[in-house]
Order: structure tokens, then sequence, then C-alpha cells
């Protein structure tokens, strides 16, 4: 059962698919970003259940969406042993032995005033839901807005007084302006091995439509 927040009115549900409004509520916020929306399914497909998203959402006692959060659960090096025929085998006891939550740029709250709440209750259903399934938190990023600013509302210990330890990390950019021969030769021969499995299952590649471009 997901945290009820009575004396702040705010509950959490847990979706295991996105509803309609999902990406249009993240890109609704300058803090919205790819990897909180739903085109993350494809990556459980493509690491044949490495990762299942999860998409929480907190909602006022009228129903009214305050804020949420995208979730991954599964085993962190799932790509790397997906791509690796002889490994792949050990994915669905790697998952049971080191299963592990982590999202990337969020939680995203809609209403500003009252985003610690939101925050505190999101949060919250993370840590139930690690514990009743045995798994650790193991990586999570706070949003920023393009500028790379964080927002003002989780600037404080928002995850360090949960026992997150903060570390700083560079972010890189790729130019997609560059011609897509060079784009797809600085993949990893694992990350070619990825998108070659993605590119099967959903249809043509980003580099297959570049060609057919005129």
């Amino acid at each position: 059962m997901l945290p009820v927040r009575e004396d702040l009115g705010i509950r959490v549900r847990m979706l295991s698919k996105a509803d309609g409004s999902w990406d249009h509520r993240v890109a609704s916020v300058p803090e919205g970003h790819l990897y909180q929306t739903s085109n993350v399914e494809g990556f459980h497909v493509v690491t044949a259940g490495g990762f299942e998203p999860a998409y929480l959402v907190a909602e006022d006692r009228a129903g009214r969406v305050l804020g949420q959060l995208l979730i991954l659960k599964g085993f962190h090096l799932a790509p790397e042993l997906y791509s690796r025929p002889w490994l792949k085998g050990a994915l669905g006891v790697c998952r049971s032995l080191f299963g592990s939550f982590t999202w990337t740029r969020g939680p995203l709250v809609f209403d500003y005033a009252r985003a610690d709440g939101v925050c505190q209750v999101l949060l919250d259903a993370v840590e139930a839901m690690a514990r009743s399934d045995a798994y650790a938190i193991r990586q999570a990023t706070l949003p920023h807005d393009p500028a790379g600013e964080m927002p003002r509302w989780c600037r404080g210990a928002v995850l360090e007084e949960r026992g997150f330890v903060r570390s700083d990390k560079a972010t890189f950019y790729v130019d997609l302006n560059r011609p897509i021969e060079d784009l797809w030769s600085g993949l990893k021969a694992s990350a070619q091995k990825s998108q070659k499995n993605a590119r099967s299952r959903y249809g043509r590649s980003g580099r297959d439509r570049h060609a057919g471009t005129g």
C-alpha cells in the first residue's frame, strides 16, 4: 500500500502504464525531461525486462495531480548483460538478488506552493516500494531547468535527509547536427547492439530515417 498523508491531503497512486496526460504534464514545466516521459518504456523491452517503469502520481483529495515521478525497477547492469548473449540467462537471478530502483530528473512538481509535501509523499512511496520488494534505491538525480538550475523547491536536502550521498558528475551533450555516421561510430558496440535490437522491435532506426530523407 502506497502512503497517504492525510495531514497534507496528498495520496500517491502507482500506474504500470502512463496515463494519457503523463507526457503533457512533463512538458508543462521547465524541469520536464525526456527521462521522465513514457518513452522510457522502450528501454524495458530492449533490455529484455531488465528495467520496468513505474509511474507514481501524487494527487490531492479532489484528484488533481500535484506531482509525479517515473522510476525504473530492475537490475542496473541489465543493458550490459543483455548485450552479451552468454550472460542473458543471468538477468533473472541478478534482478532477484540485486534489484534496484533508479530515476533521473525527478520528481516533477506542478503545484509549487505544495512542493515540499509533494516531494515527501512521492519519496515515501518509493521507500515503501523498496521495502516491499526488498530492492535498493541505487541512484537518483533531481530535476533542473534548461539553464541547468535546480528549481528552488528542491535545492535543500531533499534526498540527503533520507540517507542519499551527493556526488557531482558531468553531463554529456551530443551535437545532433553532426553526420549520422559520426554519431553512429561514436557508440560502444553494446550500445549499437541495443539500438539494433530496438530497430528490429520498433521499426526503422534514426539512422534509417536520416538516410531516407532528401
